[in-house]
């Protein structure tokens, strides 16, 4: 889930395939940087230089079908899905590449969605000229998502494979595609080298999953009560000099827990500094209301007192908060409370990005009242 500031958005991910993971590990991805891959296993993965995978489609919604990647042709092959608000967001950028390279056949493949009701084809259909290339369906979670994204380590999409004489140049996101694109079409693209930075990067992916799977363990072993075995095994973790302070958000768990007045000084500090700090420290209380419910309502009660400008989205995270809770009407006020917040903000700003935040405080609110009846 991703919530982008100063906007009424959020993108809510429900595939194994996260498009956006949360702050923790896109911290933890950068201090594994120290990491690499031997080139000698990289024959467990496909990355530039690779063969290029046969196409799996089940429809071809849009555009000329082709069965299979001819010689001495360039293709882009990218993977989206209609409920991802990343991938509608490149769209318009690849039909604009797809006029400026007229000579390179454009595919957007659609995975990780059921299209028995018609959604790739409605969705295509509407979209119209702003969608101006080919466009398929390879399944949910299978065929090309298999075939492709698994075999080539890719977790999140949009993402976009360059392919010239049935090899695979290069894997990445579709909004910087442009610049290795042209590389490839002019014979100057070094394939070798593209090979070693992706290399590089799924180490430092793994190195990071790695290290994130252990955070998730000591928070478990904490939550069930073994706090001094949490502590020391969190201890050895940030023992590695490239993840120092890596337990930073857990210790300010813990200290919720075991010194509430201290948590909350902190609290109230970070609350002060800006909009973007008061809606990213609301998550904590959906995420750790179980554990400490107390301090979570005091959170979500100071973030929507009155006291600071109005902000749809510590509302949110107070609605999730007390559906967990099962304090159902306290849920629904806040889905109200945030709902409105945002029309507001609508009525009085009517050129801004309409979002889709109410879409998903609508869906909130259809499951708070299935789950209080």
């Amino acid at each position: 889930m991703l919530f982008q500031p100063g906007t009424n958005r959020i993108e809510t991910f429900v595939s194994p395939y996260n498009i956006m993971k949360t702050k923790l590990l896109a911290s933890l991805t950068a201090l594994a940087a120290l990491s690499t891959l031997s080139l000698a296993g990289t024959e467990s993965y496909i990355g530039p230089g690779s063969p290029v995978p046969k196409l799996e489609i089940k429809t071809w919604v849009k555009g000329v079908p082709i069965k299979a990647f001819k010689p001495n042709e360039t293709y882009v092959v990218e993977f989206w899905a209609t409920w991802c608000g990343p991938c509608l967001d490149t769209i318009p950028h690849i039909t604009e590449l797809a006029k400026k390279f007229d000579k390179t056949r454009f595919i957007g493949v659609s995975i990780l969605e059921e299209n028995d009701d018609k959604r790739v084809q409605d969705f295509v259909t509407k979209m119209g000229s702003k969608m101006e290339y080919s466009v398929a369906y390879s399944g949910n979670k299978t065929g090309m998502a298999k075939t492709w994204m698994d075999a080539a380590k890719q977790t999140g999409i949009p993402t976009a494979f360059i392919i010239k004489n049935k090899t695979i140049m290069w894997i990445g996101h579709p909004m910087r595609i442009e610049k290795p694109l042209s590389e490839v079409l002019a014979d100057k693209y070094d394939v070798k080298t593209a090979r070693e930075k992706f290399d590089k990067v799924i180490a430092q992916r793994e190195a990071a999953q790695i290290r994130e799977n252990e955070l998730e363990a000591i928070e478990k072993l904490y939550d069930s009560g073994d706090r001094s075995s949490a502590k020391v095994r969190l201890k050895k973790l940030e023992s590695q000099p490239e993840v120092k302070e890596i337990g930073a958000d857990l210790r300010f768990k813990w200290l919720a827990i075991e010194d509430f007045e201290t948590w909350k000084a902190q609290c109230l500090t970070k609350i002060g500094s800006s909009e973007e700090d008061r809606s990213s420290i609301s998550m904590f209380a959906n995420n750790n209301c179980v554990v400490a419910p107390e301090q979570c309502k005091w959170l979500i009660g100071e973030l929507t007192s009155g006291k600071y400008p109005p902000n749809w989205y510590p509302h949110l995270n107070g609605a999730r908060m007390y559906r967990k809770l099962k304090e159902y009407q306290k849920a629904l006020d806040h889905c109200a409370k945030s709902k409105q917040i945002i029309l507001d903000y609508q009525a009085a700003n009517p050129n801004s990005p309409k979002g889709n935040a109410l879409e998903v405080i609508q869906a909130l609110v259809d499951q708070i009242e299935k789950e209080k009846s």
